[in-house]
């Protein structure tokens, strides 16, 4: 009996330390992946950016593949993003500098 429970004991011991890790996601090029919520302070659809207003305000280069959709899941262009809507960015730090996003959804605050 007690031999049952210390093995149970440890078995979920080593469960919630696996689950408890840093769980980082990486791109197809191998990037890590980073989401972020917040506020958008600016949107230039010409020069390809929006700007987000995180803990500070954040820039973010949003390429011609990055997949935009809003609340519903329907895709928009970065056009169609005004300043004041809550977004979900997720994106990747370029080798350059600089964050590029991969997907920004357009939703409601949580």
């Amino acid at each position: 009996m007690i031999k049952n429970v210390v093995s149970l004991c440890v078995t979920f011991f080593i469960v919630f330390a696996v689950s408890a890790g840093t769980v980082r996601c990486q791109d197809d090029a191998g990037a890590v992946v980073k989401v972020v919520e917040g506020d958008v302070v600016s949107v230039d659809p010409q020069g390809f950016s929006i700007v987000v207003k995180t803990y500070k305000n954040t820039v973010f280069s949003v390429p011609a593949d990055a997949k935009l959709t809003n609340e519903d899941g329907f895709a928009i262009q970065l056009s169609d993003i005004d300043p004041g809507n809550y977004v979900t960015v997720e994106y990747y730090d370029a080798s350059t500098g600089g964050h590029i996003a991969k997907n920004i959804n357009v939703g409601y605050k949580n």
